[in-house]
């Protein structure tokens, strides 16, 4: 589970991400961020039912997601907020794949600290 400090939990904040972020594509995951006024990175992960039908499968596709990022976010860069937001093409088997394409995806952006 991530921290709470480290979560998006407002309405206001995930359409602030959406409607405002840079928008960037990976694998099968659609990762949006936006400069936050906090001094530390927040996630939040969002699952359409367009993605996968069934609850099971979309909460599954939340834990995989939210295991990745969980030892990224202490690396990542703050004042920014993350949202992440798997496509129809998302298919991991485990959250191990997930989180090294997202470590090689921000440090090409130079969103993580070495």
């Amino acid at each position: 589970m991530l921290p709470t400090a480290h979560r998006l939990h407002r309405e206001s904040d995930f359409e602030r991400v959406w409607r405002h972020g840079r928008e960037f594509r990976l694998h099968g995951l659609r990762i949006r961020t936006a400069r936050s006024i906090f001094r530390f990175a927040r996630i939040g992960i969002v699952v359409s039912k367009k993605v996968a039908r069934k609850a099971v499968t979309r909460n599954r596709m939340r834990r995989i997601i939210r295991e990745a990022v969980r030892p990224l976010v202490p690396r990542l860069i703050g004042n920014r907020d993350y949202l992440l937001v798997p496509t129809s093409q998302f298919a991991p088997s485990s959250s191990i794949e997930v989180r090294r394409d997202l470590e090689i995806f921000f440090q090409k952006g130079r969103l993580i600290s070495q």
